[in-house]
Parts: C-alpha cells; structure tokens; sequence
C-alpha cells in the first residue's frame, strides 16, 4: 500500500485566497493507514457475507433512518431514528414531528436511493462540478425554491473563516473532482481500491465543506458526494451510510477538526477522524451480521431436535416455546414465559399450570434449555465444540 504525499498536479493559484489545500501528507499516519486496511477488510467480509433478505432489508432500513437522522441533525432537527423508521416506512410516527420534517425525511431517503439508483447505472468514472450540482438540484429539490446554482457572494463561518468567494467555487470545485480523480486512480497491483476510494470520500467531504459551494444545503451535499464516492468504490449501501451517522454521534470532534481544517488547512485529524467512524460502524454492522448466523445456527440445531415430531401436537408446543424464548435475551421467570408471545399464551391458556415447567424440564434434557435459580434461558451455547485437545 502506498503512503506517500497525495497532491493535486494542479497549480496553487487558489493557495493565497483560502486555507484549501489539495494535498495532503499521510505519511506520518501509521495508525490511519492500519485503520484503512481494517475498514477494506471489513468492507469485504460484509459483502461476502451472504444475507437474508429480511435481514438485509431492516439493516438497511435502520441505517437509513440513522444517517437521515444525522442530517437533519446537523440541520438543527433532532430526531429518533424510530420515527424516523416509521416515517419512511409510511407508517404514523408515535409523536408528530411535524409535516416539514416528514417531507424532509422522505425527500432525504428519496436523495439516498437516486445516489445509490445512479451509481448502480454505472455512471462516467470522474466526479465533475456539474455532478455536485445536481447533487443539489436532486437533493434539494423539494426543499429549497432554488437548487442547483453555485453561490456567487461572500460567507463567513461561525468561526469568522472567510470562505472563497463565489466567483473561486467553481475553479476551486474543478481542482478538487480532478485531485479526487488523481486519488481514486492510485491503485497499484497490490493496492486496495476500496482504501483510496474511503480517502476519496472523506477528502471530498472535507473539503466541500472548506469550499461551501451553496449559500444552503453544503452540509448535506458534503454528506451525498462522500456517500457516492464510498458506493463507486464498491461499499455496501449501509455501510457507506456510515461515516455520516458517526459524524452525528461524535458531533464535537466533527467540529473540531473541521475548525482546525477551516483554520489550517491541515485536513489530516478530519481524515483519522472519519476513517475511526468508518471502522467502528463496520464493526457493529459485522457483529450484527454475526448475530444473525448465530441465530439461524441455533433455529437450524433446534429444528434437527425436533425431526420426526412433526405430527405431534405437544412437541410442536414445545418446539414453538424454544423458539419463542430464545428471542429473549435475559432469562425469563415461569410466569413471564407462559405470556412471552400471544401464539404460547394461546397454547398454554387450556394446560395445567405445571405444564409449562413440564415442557422446559423436557426441553432441558435434549439441551435446549438451561435453568438458573428461579428462570429459564435458551442454551445456545450447547452449540459451541471445544476443539482443545
């Protein structure tokens, strides 16, 4: 993998007029450039993992709900991803967060799924300033009465940074999508595409943000080129969704390495930033994956438990009662399992009181079931083999 300096082969006439930089040494970054290589190896994992569908579809759902979440966030709207969920899946929201914000939550997931729509339509290789702006102009649609059009005055940040003057946007947006081209295009033989293309997506973000193409909406368009340039360069659709939910969840240290990079130009704590996101979503997304084979291992050894049993009311009782209780993830008491689910309260509703603890105790002897004090548990662990010798 190679460490050196990326630089833009681009002049530095817009140097003296803004702390924009387009290089940038990663030399010295050791534990980012560790940090990469576990992201590309988690990032191939994830897609050699195969899915259920069901299951494929909630995650990608949860992680939706979370990054639209995480937009609006930064757009002063806080939120839960819940509702969220229920927003997009058209389903009436506990409390009502208002009709603007659940147009804004449908357009943003509509904003999703055009990106993702475009990049699976195999769309040119290189970003260009004309994509950023319909970036805009399809994001931004519904919510603004004018999309599309680079600023042409003046801004200051919060911060008092001055940010290029409009009439710089557009050459400083053409010397950023030809560096961000220069990057992606670095593969070597035993390079990982993947690891560019994360660089390439942060630095774009990063940087979008120092050029503030759009009087409204450079924030969320930041977000859309990153997440564009992580499905280009073969992310899944949640996990390139990810950096912008850790943005939100580690919302300080966003703004503090982009007012270093406002103040600075040194993008680099921006970049080890975002990668150790990036990493930590990839590790919750895998152990959730790995809870799912976890849990369909289980359903496979118990189903093996009860072939040739098929045709018996009572052992298709108990096989519904192991089912139903290992969805639980704390032990439950007698009691709390005779109600655990409308379909065994049903089953059990006819049956002696001690028929319940009957069937835990047959459970049991096939090893299905393990007792503690006064509750009950599934017993996965009965499927884990000792290969010690």
């Amino acid at each position: 993998m190679v460490t050196d300096t990326m630089t833009s082969k681009l002049t530095d006439q817009f140097y003296s007029t803004s702390n924009i930089k387009f290089e940038v040494d990663l030399r010295p970054l050791i534990k980012t450039w560790i940090m990469l290589g576990e992201c590309a190896a988690k990032c191939e994992q994830i897609a050699a993992m195969p899915i259920l569908p069901e299951t494929a579809a909630k995650i990608e759902t949860e992680y939706l709900a979370r990054a639209i979440g995480a937009v609006l966030t930064f757009e002063g709207v806080n939120l839960e991803s819940g509702e969220i969920r229920r927003i997009i899946e058209h389903k009436a929201p506990v409390s009502d967060p208002g009709e603007n914000v659940r147009n804004d939550s449908i357009d943003l997931m509509a904003g999703f799924k055009a990106v993702a729509d475009y990049v699976r339509e195999d769309p040119p290789a290189a970003i260009t300033p004309e994509r950023i702006r319909n970036l805009h102009k399809e994001i931004m649609k519904n919510r603004l009465p004018e999309t599309g059009n680079f600023r042409t005055g003046r801004i200051k940040s919060s911060s008092d940074y001055e940010y290029p003057s409009g009439e710089d946007v557009s050459p400083l947006l053409e010397c950023l999508c030809q560096w961000l081209d220069e990057i992606r295009s670095r593969v070597g033989e035993n390079d990982n595409k993947l690891v560019y293309g994360i660089l390439a997506g942060i630095i774009a973000h990063i940087n979008t943000l120092l050029i503030f193409p759009f009087t409204t909406g450079t924030p969320a368009i930041a977000r859309f080129l990153e997440f564009e340039i992580f499905l280009r360069s073969g992310l899944s659709f949640s996990a390139a969704l990810l950096p912008g939910i850790r943005y939100t969840a580690a919302k300080s240290e966003y703004f503090k390495q982009f007012d270093i990079a406002i103040r600075t130009g040194d993008i680099r704590g921006f970049i080890s930033y975002a990668v150790k996101g990036l990493l930590d979503g990839l590790n919750e997304q895998l152990r959730l994956l790995r809870g799912q084979y976890s849990f369909i291992a289980w359903t496979s050894h118990i189903d093996r438990q009860f072939t040739g049993k098929e045709n018996s009311k009572s052992w298709r009782r108990r096989k519904w009662l192991i089912l139903d209780l290992s969805s639980r993830q704390e032990p439950a008491t007698l009691n709390e399992i005779r109600y655990i689910t409308p379909r065994i309260a049903r089953a059990y509703r006819q049956m002696h009181p001690r028929t319940v603890s009957r069937d835990l105790d047959l459970l049991a002897d096939i090893g299905l079931v393990a007792r503690e004090k006064n509750t009950f548990y599934a017993k996965r662990e009965s499927l884990i083999t000792s290969l010690q010798p």
